[in-house]
């Protein structure tokens, strides 16, 4: 019932998509940074809420509702602490 998708940009970011295919539940979906070959600290930005989140190290989990996602882009380029 859960997908997670991602996409190396051009410009080294990297955009995901997780997403809860359920009908009527809420879905906990992590993403590990390894399985995307990420091995530093990110910065993540939440692109629908135009919100900067993070630094991030190893993972990041979300509470997906019913047949929605959460979209977003990870900074895996730059030093997250700046």
């Amino acid at each position: 019932d859960t997908e997670i998708w991602a996409k190396k940009l051009k410009d080294g970011n990297v955009a995901v998509l997780l997403l809860n295919r359920n009908k009527s539940d809420n879905k906990n979906i992590t993403l590990n940074l390894g399985d995307i070959g990420i091995s530093q600290k990110v910065k993540i930005k939440d692109v629908f809420a135009k919100k900067d989140l993070g630094p991030f190290s190893k993972s990041i989990s979300k509470q997906i509702k019913p047949q929605a996602g959460f979209f977003m882009i990870i900074d895996a380029k730059n030093d997250p602490n700046k």
